[in-house]
């Protein structure tokens, strides 16, 4: 079987009417996530980077992350959590990030 890419990416398309900002985090099913690489009008597809470490991504403030720590997509909240219940699992903590600090660095879980 040929190779068909690197994976480092996979098209998606944006719901009709919902424009996606580069760097927004998107749930795929229940087992990942990925962030936009662009901005992403309503209705049509770009790419979603599928592997990486991105910083700046919004996380519960009031939680501690050690460097390894497992991390997941709150979809209801859309942050970064180390709650794994009903939570869709999106990488982890690159960086340690400490209480009161509202963004860590994330490793795509890829």
């Amino acid at each position: 079987m040929p190779k068909v890419q690197e994976g480092h990416t996979i098209r998606w398309q944006a719901p009709p009417g919902v424009d996606i900002q580069k760097d927004t985090v998107i749930p795929l099913g229940q087992s990942r996530v990925g962030i936009a690489a662009d901005n992403i009008p309503g209705g049509q597809f770009g790419d979603l980077w599928l592997t990486g470490v991105f910083n700046g991504i919004p996380c519960v403030a009031a939680e501690v992350y050690q460097q390894g720590d497992p991390l997941y997509w709150d979809v209801g909240n859309n942050v970064i959590t180390s709650v794994d219940a009903g939570n869709v699992p999106a990488g982890w903590a690159f960086q340690n990030k400490p209480a009161g600090v509202a963004t860590c660095e994330l490793k795509l879980n890829g």
